[in-house]
C-alpha cells in the first residue's frame, strides 16, 4: 500500500502556511531581541505568537483572479413608441 496525500486546492493557503509567514515576518521585526533572550526562548514565543495571531484563519482562498466576459450587443427591437419618439427627435432638429 502506498501512501497517497490528498493535494490541497491550489487557491487555497493552509493554516500552517499562514502560521509559517507570520513567523517569519515577526523574527524579521524582532531580530535583535534573539540576542537578549537566546535563540530557543525567542523561537518558542515566535512560535506561539503566530499561533495566536493565525488563529481566526481557515484556509483562506488566494483572492480570486475576475475574468471580464465580453459584452454582447443587446439589439432592441423597434416598437411603434420608439419609432415615434425618434422620429419626432430628428424632427425637432
Amino acid at each position: 500500500m502506498a501512501n497517497t496525500k490528498k493535494a490541497a486546492q491550489p487557491d487555497t493557503v493552509s493554516k500552517k502556511t499562514i502560521r509559517e509567514d507570520i513567523e517569519k515576518k515577526i523574527e524579521a521585526a524582532l531580530g535583535e531581541l534573539k540576542a537578549e533572550i537566546g535563540e530557543k526562548k525567542f523561537k518558542n514565543r515566535v512560535k506561539k505568537a503566530a499561533k495566536i495571531l493565525a488563529h481566526g484563519f481557515k484556509n483562506v482562498s488566494k483572492a480570486p483572479v475576475i475574468k471580464k466576459a465580453e459584452k454582447t450587443a443587446v439589439v432592441k427591437k423597434a416598437t411603434k413608441a420608439t419609432v415615434k419618439k425618434a422620429a419626432k427627435k430628428v424632427a425637432a432638429k
